[in-house]
């Protein structure tokens, strides 16, 4: 009798230590990392860059430095930049070059060469023809017809000048085929020491 107990105990401690190995061998995995994909790029151009939405490119410098004097240059934006000189005739100009859906070209004259009231409309569309046809070497090649839309600016002026419509800021076209172009005499400006301030503007868009 007591060896069938002892036989009985055996088993029994038998069977406890195999439950005890078999939790220990059952232990949870640890979970794996989780893998993050990139963010998706488009013609290998970051999501920025894909969605920019300017297709006039980065602008060029269109003044022949050898044609002024007092030459200066500088970025505005990534879109736009700025140039000052000195023209032979003794006027300044600036030209802001550029733009995002349009590029354009404003040109800003100060000059004391004439004296007629800023009112005169037909007087100043004829003075912003000369002060930017007398230039047209200074100007080198920009992506616009320039003598084009002066041509279109003096038959404007000729065709209106009797009828009360001459007026400034107005959108002429000329050129134009797939991409529209046109010019603006923008406005006048007195300053002081007897100088006017005249700005023109030729744009090409939209691109």
């Amino acid at each position: 009798m007591k060896k069938y107990i002892a036989i009985i105990c055996i088993s029994f401690l038998s069977l406890v230590s195999c439950n005890k190995n078999e939790t220990k061998s059952a232990s949870p995995e640890k979970p794996q990392p989780e893998t993050i994909a990139p963010k998706d790029t488009v013609g290998n151009k970051t999501p920025e860059e894909a969605e920019d939405p300017c297709v006039a490119g980065t602008p060029e410098p269109i003044i022949r430095r050898d044609h002024v004097a007092n030459y200066k240059f500088k970025i505005l934006t990534k879109q736009t930049l700025e140039e000052t000189a000195l023209l032979n005739n003794g006027d300044h100009v600036s030209i802001i070059i550029g733009g995002c859906e349009y590029y354009t070209l404003t040109f800003r004259f100060e000059t004391s060469r004439f004296n007629d009231p800023t009112d005169d409309i037909a007087a100043w569309y004829a003075n912003a023809h000369d002060l930017v046809t007398e230039n047209l070497a200074t100007w080198g090649n920009p992506n616009i017809e320039i003598k084009r839309g002066l041509m279109a600016l003096s038959d404007y002026r000729n065709k209106n000048i009797e009828n009360g419509q001459l007026k400034f800021n107005e959108e002429i076209d000329f050129d134009s085929d797939e991409i529209r172009n046109f010019v603006i005499l923008e406005k006048i400006e007195k300053l002081e020491n007897g100088k006017f301030a005249v700005t023109v503007v030729f744009s090409r868009g939209p691109l």
